[in-house]
């Protein structure tokens, strides 16, 4: 019911020329894969494809290699643990757009303190602002979606390092392997499968992103932040193409 014949009746819809802003007597009902053939002669589409896959394989690349050292790191600690772990927790319980909200001021063109930050460092010029700027819009917007979901990378690779079995690293331990070593040749393939299990939920999301984007940007400047997900927004709800 609730997966099946929406997917249906989404696929009927994107067969047939439905649009809101027209008058029903000038649609043409059903029109086969004009809908598609269409969308792939589209310069916009292309340019949020590329900028989905840009998005989705920095993002999602910074974030495991993050992640995992962070993982490793808090890995058998037993001081503050449950207190590092909380505050880990915080960026990726809030709503996204509250994310979203929260880093629009920080990117401010006057008084955000990213953007002071940067100026001061002398990165950006007086004349912009992260998210103003063709540049430096889509970085901006990946180091919001680093912020808010490393640490579910952090807590997920975290959870599967402290039920791999002790048994391999007493033996490497007794053979005097180095850590690298023990990490190349233990840790990697025993972890192997939560690994693979996090990058495809987050391949999944990234490839899906629009809160932050909407929130902060709106596909803007120009089409440098335009994701996949902003583009069918936009012919969906303010073109009403609604097919």
């Amino acid at each position: 019911v609730i997966t099946v014949y929406p997917t249906i009746y989404a696929f009927n819809l994107a067969l047939s020329d439905y649009n809101l802003a027209r008058a029903a007597d000038t649609l043409k009902g059903y029109i086969g894969l004009d809908n598609f053939r269409n969308i792939l002669k589209d310069p916009a589409f292309w340019s949020s494809l590329r900028t989905t896959f840009t998005f989705t394989i920095v993002v999602v690349v910074v974030e495991f290699f993050l992640g995992l050292g962070i993982a490793l790191i808090l890995q058998g600690t037993v001081t503050g643990s449950k207190v590092v772990r909380t505050f880990i927790l915080l960026p990726m319980i809030m709503a996204p757009i509250v994310v979203g909200l929260t880093w629009t001021y920080l990117y401010q063109s006057e008084f955000g303190l990213v953007t002071f930050i940067l100026r001061k460092l002398h990165l950006m010029s007086y004349a912009t602002a992260p998210l103003a700027d063709v540049k430096s819009a889509l970085p901006a917007l990946m180091v919001v979606d680093i912020w808010q979901w490393t640490p579910f990378l952090i807590m997920v690779l975290l959870a599967g390092l402290e039920a791999l079995p002790t048994a391999p690293y007493e033996a490497a331990r007794i053979d005097k392997a180095s850590p690298f070593l023990v990490f190349r040749k233990i840790t990697l393939p025993l972890l192997q499968p939560v690994i693979l299990i996090v990058l495809v939920l987050r391949i999944m999301d990234a490839v899906r992103v629009f809160d932050i984007v909407y929130a902060l940007t709106e596909g803007g400047p120009g089409e440098a932040t335009d994701v996949l997900s902003m583009f069918i927004y936009r012919n969906a709800f303010y073109l009403w193409g609604i097919g």
